[in-house]
């Protein structure tokens, strides 16, 4: 896959996909056309850097490729022949208020390209009261896979954003109190998606039933995944803490820990008790859900290994939460090679710790 993914995406940058495309012979529906190809090669790509922990190639510096719009694709040519979606600032106001979760704590900007992606992650975004009338939007976007990838496409950017800055290898040299800055305005941002989800995608009580289940799922797994991206790091600074001092106290790194361990919980939460691989396989890839599942006991192993009191997360809580997590892997295991060889290594740490009764 990564390699794959590498020779599209060198294609696509011959193609000049990752650039916006200013000639007036390109119809506007091949414009969007290309437009989401990029864009679902930087989704991708993302989850790919995620998975493996390899560096991303796609450099935001050389991207100037317009968000998507959010509609499916046999409403684009109508929807593109309007007055309301025919120019950069329409495009623009209709992605402020989809992705740009970072509006609520930034400062108001001049605006020279907003449509660019490192407008959305790296230079604070803001339209004034004159675009948004002149460009109102006549209606919501109604939900669909288009939406969907819409608002999953900002959780990707903030993503790429915490590999950034928490991740690449620079990070290792900075002060802890700089890297704690920076997961918190991460964790604003997180908080700002969240709210902006339209009310048919709130997933914090999920519906086992209904048309948009697979679509609020599928937001619901990555909000939890990047979530758990952003906090990881305190809770690992805590692990280097107890392991010094025996009964350490609760360091400042303390919250954003139960954050995190709150977070592998509720990820865990969107799984039945019971493992149903039928129900899964609805719902997302099985190598999307060995990484979910992953991510959750290696947040729940390294609680069972912290010395320190984390918030008000008892050790019994992440256990049984633990033991649910490692009978979806076990069930996984029986069918898929990776996840069979994930049960192996998973097993063997918490049977020489004794933390649970494994059979």
């Amino acid at each position: 896959s990564w390699k794959c993914c590498g020779i599209s995406i060198c294609s696509a940058l011959a193609m000049g996909l990752n650039l916006r495309i200013e000639s007036r012979t390109v119809a506007a529906l091949s414009k969007e056309i290309r437009y989401r190809v990029w864009w679902a090669l930087y989704v991708l790509e993302t989850s790919l850097t995620e998975i493996t922990g390899r560096p991303p190639r796609i450099s935001e510096a050389f991207c100037t490729t317009p968000l998507p719009l959010p509609f499916e694709e046999g409403d684009l040519q109508s929807r593109l022949i309007q007055k309301d979606f025919d120019g950069k600032a329409a495009r623009s106001w209709l992605n402020f208020n989809l992705l740009d979760n970072t509006r609520r704590n930034s400062s108001i900007d001049d605006q020279t390209d907003d449509e660019s992606l490192e407008c959305l992650t790296s230079r604070k975004r803001s339209l004034n009261e004159e675009d948004n009338d002149a460009f109102a939007v006549p209606e919501s976007p109604q939900p669909s896979d288009s939406l969907c990838f819409s608002y999953g496409l900002g959780l990707t950017i903030l993503m790429r954003d915490t590999i950034d800055n928490l991740y690449a290898p620079g990070t290792a040299h900075k002060e802890w109190a700089e890297v704690n800055i920076a997961i918190d305005s991460l964790n604003v941002k997180a908080n700002n998606w969240l709210a902006s989800l339209p009310a048919p995608y709130q997933f914090q009580n999920v519906c086992t039933t209904g048309p948009l289940r697979r679509q609020i799922y599928r937001l619901a797994f990555q909000f939890y995944s990047t979530r758990l991206l952003i906090t990881q790091p305190c809770l690992q600074r805590l692990i280097h803490i107890s392991a010094e001092v025996s009964d350490a106290p609760e360091s400042l790194s303390g919250p954003m820990a139960e954050i995190c361990i709150q977070a592998a919980c509720q990820l865990l939460d969107l799984l039945p008790n019971e493992p149903n691989l039928t129900w899964l396989y609805g719902i997302i890839p099985w190598w999307s859900a060995l990484h979910y599942l992953m991510q959750a006991i290696a947040i729940m192993l390294t609680r069972l290994f912290v010395r320190t009191t984390i918030g008000t997360i008892d050790t019994n809580g992440v256990s049984s939460k633990l033991e649910k997590a490692l009978g979806w892997l076990k069930v996984l295991s029986k069918v898929e090679i990776s996840a069979q060889k994930a049960w192996l290594v998973s097993s063997d740490i918490i049977s020489r710790r004794k933390y649970l009764n494994l059979d």
